[in-house]
């Protein structure tokens, strides 16, 4: 998979300037793009799937550059799960919500149900099938919105702040499903100002401030103390507790690990 903008710029017709010539490739399959409110991520998330169409420059899904013509095409190929799930999700029941999008497609209504089935069934989801969506729990409401985009079989799936609202178990559980995404092949981008969070998961890092890409590369671009002040982001906490030392875990099994095995080699401070 290949994600390439190339000079994007933006602005929302009251003049704010949202995206500034912001030029970067993603090629890994678990993405963060961070950055602080107003940067840009959104904007950002929102074109490459074609729901807003460049003012100038370019983005290309896999080497085909997004058009008004083809966009309607590239967002069957791109899923979008929105920060809010209340603006996705709207049918009467759980089962019509994930069934819009197949049927939309014009898929048959084996095929339909087929698809709906799978997506509850791998979301663990399949118990609120005939419940209102507007019924749910936030978590369970993001569940749904997610069926209802990967029933769209997508070939990359960007999430906008999937983590905004949840309790520590729903949390872990997205994660989770973030992975098995990933592991299966598809591209995930989430944007997120978590960056713990980004520090631990993701494989590539895009920074952005004020619609500018100011650094790209993997999680240890998140050490850059420059760079993180200047996108109004605090340092990873891993990185703050080891960066006095030569060890760099980025997740928390990685850093039991790693203490672990320091405190079987070295006596205890008395």
């Amino acid at each position: 998979m290949n994600v390439s903008v190339n000079h994007l710029s933006f602005s929302y017709p009251d003049g704010t300037r949202a995206l500034h010539k912001l030029t970067c490739q993603l090629t890994k399959n678990k993405v963060a793009i961070l950055g602080s409110n107003g940067s840009g991520k959104s904007t950002l998330l929102q074109h490459l799937n074609g729901l807003y169409i460049p003012q100038s420059g370019t983005v290309e899904i896999n080497g085909t550059r997004i058009t008004k013509k083809n966009c309607m095409d590239i967002r069957k190929k791109v899923g979008l799960v929105f920060d809010h799930p209340d603006h996705q999700i709207f049918a009467p029941t759980v089962f019509d919500d994930i069934a819009f999008g197949p049927r939309n497609k014009g898929e048959s209504e084996k095929d339909v149900a087929r698809l709906v089935y799978e997506m509850m069934d791998w979301l663990n989801i399949s118990h609120l099938q005939n419940k209102p969506p507007y019924h749910l729990s936030l978590g369970q409401k993001k569940k749904v919105a997610i069926a209802g985009v990967l029933a769209m079989e997508p070939e990359i799936i960007l999430f906008d702040e999937p983590f905004s609202g949840l309790d520590p178990y729903s949390l872990d559980d997205f994660i989770e499903i973030l992975n098995r995404l990933a592991n299966l092949g598809q591209m995930v981008i989430i944007t997120t100002h978590d960056v713990d969070l980004a520090y631990s998961w993701a494989e590539e890092c895009l920074i952005l401030q004020r619609g500018k890409a100011l650094l790209q590369g993997d999680v240890h671009i998140l050490e850059n103390e420059k760079v993180m002040a200047e996108a109004k982001l605090r340092l990873p906490s891993l990185f703050s507790l080891f960066k006095e030392t030569k060890y760099r875990p980025t997740n928390i099994q990685q850093a039991k690990t790693l203490l672990e095995q320091i405190v079987r080699k070295e006596p205890l401070m008395k």
